[in-house]
């Protein structure tokens, strides 16, 4: 199966390097591809190439699964030019896992849309921090003339980097409908990290950078098996698992797995905890396991989202 599109998807050094070499199925391709943050026009490519690369060898069932996300970007590309109107709003994080959404108008093209963009990245340089990001609805007309959503496009700047088509579209005249998972971010890969690893993850272009420590990877198979500890938007300390985007959710959101890397700063004095986590794991699963139940023992007693420092620095003591 080509692997060519890795490189393309916006993955950090850290787990290109690594899924080169990992055995990864044709759905973990697919998924890659299509909730990867880079151009839909990018993401059509790639999903091309890697049909054609495995057309002649895969299973029926893997090849409807890529031609099922080919077909879904092709419709959405196809909508933009369709008669109807855009509707257009800004979104943007502010902090604490928080966002804010703010209706603009409503356009009667793409170019109009475009154009609005264009004007605003214009009078207003984006900082290269900052996360931003704009929403339009395409509104075609379905079978009674009355105006439905057919599809709802992300974009980043001036890119679009996901299209997702509405279940309205079943009521319009567009033919050949083809349904894929929306926009997710429970992305089931692979995955290098052991436990005791400090990493930094970034949820760019919808979140924060913030650090983890993991503490259990099991067999590394389904989605709920990499866990690690972080500090979570109360301000408390939380397991969760890592390919679920741990306890910090906010939406959109993208799957941590892209821009994942090992911490190698200074941590701040608030997350300094994570070295004393570290240092009490030591390397062992089983006492990052131990960790997980003795934290979840205090937090079902007291029925909290999280423990403060002083009480997380009490179990790991403990541990």
């Amino acid at each position: 199966m080509y692997k060519g599109f890795l490189g393309k998807c916006g993955f950090s050094d850290y787990m290109l390097d690594y899924l080169q070499t990992a055995e990864l199925s044709v759905r973990n391709a697919v998924e890659i591809v299509l909730y990867a943050p880079v151009s839909i026009y990018i993401k059509l490519d790639e999903l091309k190439k890697i049909y054609e690369s495995m057309v002649e060898t895969a299973e029926e069932h893997e090849k409807e699964y890529c031609l099922n996300g080919i077909k879904n970007i092709e419709i959405a590309i196809r909508l933009l030019a369709e008669d109807g109107v855009f509707s257009m709003e800004e979104s943007c994080y502010e902090g604490d896992f928080n966002t804010e959404r703010e209706f603009i108008g409503i356009y009667a093209s793409w170019k109009d849309v475009a154009e609005y963009v264009k004007d605003e990245l214009e009078q207003w340089e984006p900082d290269p921090e900052e996360r931003f990001w704009y929403h339009a609805i395409k509104w075609v007309k379905n079978k009674a003339g009355k105006y439905i959503a057919a599809c709802e496009y992300v974009l980043v700047k001036d890119e679009i980097l996901f299209s997702e088509l509405q279940e309205e579209m079943e009521f319009t005249d567009i033919q050949d409908i083809v349904y894929y998972a929306p926009h997710a971010v429970d992305l089931n890969l692979p995955v290098p990290f052991k436990a005791g690893d400090i990493l930094e993850f970034d949820g760019y272009p919808f979140g924060p950078k913030f650090r983890a420590i993991i503490t259990e990877v099991g067999d590394n198979r389904d989605c709920c098996c990499v866990q690690a500890l972080a500090m979570n938007k109360n301000g408390k300390w939380s397991f969760g698992a890592v390919k679920h985007g741990l306890s910090n959710r906010y939406w959109p959101m993208e799957s941590l797995l892209y821009a994942v890397k090992p911490f190698t700063g200074e941590l701040s004095d608030k997350e300094k905890l994570l070295l004393e986590v570290q240092q009490a794991i030591d390397g062992s699963e089983e006492r990052g396991r131990k960790l997980w139940n003795a934290m979840y023992e205090k937090i079902l007693e007291d029925t909290r989202d999280g423990l403060p420092e002083a009480e997380m620095r009490k179990v790991v003591e403990r541990i």
